[in-house]
């Protein structure tokens, strides 16, 4: 539809290389994210959400991810059946 309305345009761009660069997918790559398209659109989406996105997450490995890069900030992570 650009090219026929002649809007300049960059073909086949992705979520990941629009929304974030290589260092910052290298840098989470380092935590612990997989380098899987799927993984590194759901990193951007995680990084960029202004507020707390819902993880779907079977295989534990955004978990892994979040809990590695927020150790810093000493997050803590719960399940419904924790008791405090």
């Amino acid at each position: 539809d650009c090219v026929q309305r002649g809007i300049p345009h960059t073909p086949a761009t992705t979520l990941h290389e629009t929304l974030s660069c290589e260092a910052a997918v290298s840098e989470w790559v380092s935590q612990g994210l997989t380098r899987d398209d799927f993984a590194i659109q759901n990193a951007v989406i995680v990084i960029r959400s202004r507020r707390w996105p819902l993880l779907i997450d079977p295989q534990g490995q955004g978990k892994r991810w979040i809990a590695s890069r927020e150790k810093c900030n000493q997050l803590r992570v719960s399940s419904p059946t924790d008791r405090f």
